[in-house]
């Protein structure tokens, strides 16, 4: 009798150590949702569309309802922008962070007397006093990019025959000289004069294209399939392409390039990285970035270099499918992770690392 207590006192010892076991396990769980290594988390189930940042602290995002998001960073206060009758895809934001532009792909519509592609809406709303207008009419599929100088927004498609009248504050819109048709064209960056743009078509050619004077000349580029276009503001181009120097044809090698006397020069800034998705700071100096390879359903490191420094991991939770964005004066970057839910579907949450604490 003696022993039989014995060993029902045993049972309940290991039964309730495995209890406090699990109990602990999940309070890690619920702890790591809300920071893990450097991430906190800015918003729950977004979609993954670009964020645009709306000055240093301030960031626009789609939610999975539709709604633009406006969260500040420094205080954690979040703005819900609704209207049920868009479908909304965010543009970009002015520099002054007044004005949040849209497209609404609700509206795509035919153009005038064209029996091929398509026209949508672009809309603009004033973050200070909720005014919203639409602005203009302009190429479906097309992005919007604001010039450096904030004075011109170029729409990176042909400029269609729909037309509206701009009401004010009238803006100077641009039109690329050539089409910009999805299977010709396929990113556009500002040089920083704000007259000049780079081109990169789906073909994997580079173009500059000057937007006052209306010519275009082809930049001599060999290095296979490009990808992922971006600038900085000393004129650097970047992008992901092969290293065909080294006799591997790899699209995912992230390469720099310097013009210079209309030629121009390329480098390999990380032959050891394959990399699947990158930003970069206005500087150039601090690039952020996912390796490729792995499952989206695997996580994998978010990758900070800062030049001069080594490349090391400031998050375990990214995935091959993580938007990463560099704030404008380098403080933070935001980016997307999936999680799955209850039924076996999958959402996307915002992560924010501060970039000065590494």
């Amino acid at each position: 009798m003696k022993l039989n207590r014995i060993i029902v006192t045993i049972i309940l010892s290991i039964v309730s150590l495995i209890l406090i076991g699990s109990i602990n396990t999940h309070a890690e769980v619920k702890n790591s949702v809300g920071k893990q290594g450097n991430e906190q988390i800015l918003i729950r189930d977004v979609t993954i569309q670009h964020p645009v940042w709306c000055g240093n602290n301030t960031v626009a995002v789609i939610d999975k309802k539709g709604n633009i998001q406006i969260i500040n960073i420094s205080n954690s206060k979040k703005k819900t922008i609704r209207n049920p009758q868009h479908i909304v895809f965010v543009e970009a934001c002015t520099a002054d962070g007044e004005w949040i532009i849209y497209s609404n792909k609700k509206s795509v519509r035919p153009d005038k007397g064209i029996n091929h592609g398509g026209v949508t809406d672009f809309w603009r709303y004033n973050l200070k006093t909720g005014e919203r207008q639409k602005f203009a009419i302009a190429e479906d599929g097309g992005r919007v990019k604001i010039s450096p100088d904030g004075k011109k927004v170029l729409f990176t498609g042909c400029k269609p025959r729909s037309f509206m009248e701009q009401p004010p504050p009238k803006w100077n819109l641009v039109w690329s000289k050539e089409e910009w048709k999805s299977g010709r064209f396929g990113e556009a960056r500002w040089l920083n004069d704000s007259s000049n743009i780079v081109i990169r078509s789906s073909m994997s050619k580079l173009f500059i294209e000057n937007i006052d004077a209306k010519t275009m000349r082809e930049l001599d580029v060999n290095l296979g399939s490009l990808n992922y276009l971006k600038m900085d503001n000393s004129n650097r181009i970047y992008f992901l392409a092969s290293d065909q120097a080294s006799g591997r044809l790899d699209p995912n090698k992230l390469f720099r390039c310097s013009l210079k006397d209309e030629k121009i020069k390329c480098a390999n800034l990380m032959p050891d990285k394959r990399i699947q998705k990158y930003d970069i700071s206005p500087d150039g100096k601090t690039i952020v970035f996912v390796e490729y390879g792995k499952s989206w359903e695997t996580n994998t490191c978010v990758w900070l270099y800062k030049e001069g420094t080594s490349v090391k991991c400031i998050s375990p939770s990214g995935n091959v499918n993580s938007i990463l964005s560099i704030s404008p004066d380098v403080k933070y970057v935001v980016y997307t992770n999936y999680r799955k839910l209850s039924d076996g579907s999958y959402t996307n949450d915002l992560f924010v690392i501060n970039l000065t604490n590494d």
